[in-house]
């Protein structure tokens, strides 16, 4: 059975490329162990959420709804999200959201503007939801940089998984090319930022 939620926004759950386990989630100790045993992760992904929460167009103020008949919101995402971890052994899911989440929606706005998350005691939405569903790790994407670096700083404190952005770079090595090395990724050659690589 395949389960699938989309929307004009991309609200997607689907599976993600191997390339995401290894840009660092966590497996469980069970799938890396040495026994001749076959495990299956089932890797689920979220996508340009744009901070829809509810199957709700904010903009009319009404029920979302499309001529598709799609749904959207990270709530009917957690039903399916649910379902699929309740069919499945303990800790063999792994669930990624690959960024676009904190940018689109007024609920964004009032978390960015009207009661900023960058004041003490306030927590974005979309970290109190993303927490509570068990997110393994998010990617960040373009839209996670609207509202600043610190918003999006402190977005990435309120998470209790990984922020991973590989190609985000901070200060003055964004922009020194010499501080490019090649590397190699499945056979074809590649750059990437020596060191660490890390923004945080």
């Amino acid at each position: 059975m395949h389960l699938r939620l989309v929307s004009r926004w991309a609200t997607r759950l689907v599976p993600l490329a191997a390339a995401t386990l290894l840009a660092g989630v966590a497996l469980p100790a069970a799938s890396v162990a040495s026994s001749p045993q076959r495990t299956t992760i089932d890797v689920l992904g979220t996508t340009d959420l744009h901070g829809n929460v509810l199957n709700w167009d904010y903009f009319k103020n009404a029920r979302y709804s499309d001529k598709a008949g799609d749904a959207v919101g990270l709530a009917q995402v957690s039903t399916v999200v649910n379902q699929l971890r309740a069919a499945k052994a303990p800790g063999s899911t792994v669930l990624v959201d690959n960024g676009d989440v904190i940018q689109g929606t007024p609920l964004d706005y009032y978390a960015a503007k009207v009661n900023p998350i960058t004041t003490p005691g306030v927590v974005h939405p979309l970290a109190k939801a993303f927490n509570l569903m068990g997110y393994d790790s998010m990617v960040v994407g373009n839209h996670e940089f609207n509202y600043g670096v610190p918003f999006l700083r402190e977005f990435q404190h309120e998470l209790r998984f990984p922020l991973l952005g590989a190609n985000v770079l901070r200060g003055a090595r964004a922009s020194r090319r010499s501080s490019r090395s090649p590397s190699r990724c499945s056979g074809r050659r590649v750059s990437r930022p020596s060191g660490s690589g890390s923004w945080g």
